[in-house]
């Protein structure tokens, strides 16, 4: 299971001309064609990418395009994309509100969504140092009477 690039090693004398790959009878990617001059001129085509399911899968190649004939294929890649980057939508802290007297702590909690997120870093900021700061682990300390904001931002 998981995403996979598709590369087709193909080779068209036409034009008007495409590759389609379905999964498990779903179309997942289809593909241009260029005519390279040549039934037996190969060249590496970029397919585009397919999510494949765990399990048994089944895999379609169908020839689409307005020719009779369409192309010669002679193998096709899946590579498996190991980096995919899950972007972070957004970052909470808990407690959300605290009232502390000057000189105490407070260790905040930052949770990031969604929780596979690839960069699970966070770092804090203190709008007004002369009232609380907090240091890289999400401590708050009290300087002074007064109000603060913590922001707490992927990084």
């Amino acid at each position: 299971a998981g995403n996979y690039d598709i590369e087709y090693l193909i080779s068209s004398p036409s034009d008007n001309a495409q590759i389609q790959l379905s999964v498990n009878g779903t179309l997942a990617a289809t593909t241009n064609v260029p005519n390279n001059g040549a039934w037996d001129n190969y060249v590496t085509l970029d397919g585009g990418s397919a999510t494949l399911p765990s399990g048994s899968v089944t895999i379609r190649i169908t020839a689409s395009g307005s020719n009779t004939w369409q192309w010669n294929l002679d193998k096709i890649t899946l590579t498996r994309v190991t980096n995919t980057n899950v972007p972070v939508t957004g970052v909470s802290l808990t407690p959300a509100n605290v009232n502390l007297n000057v000189g105490a702590t407070q260790s905040l909690s930052a949770t990031i969504t969604p929780a596979n997120a690839t960069n699970q870093s966070v770092s804090y900021s203190s709008n007004n140092t002369s009232v609380a700061t907090v240091n890289n682990s999400g401590v708050v300390t009290a300087v002074s009477a007064g109000s603060a904001t913590i922001t707490a931002t992927s990084a």
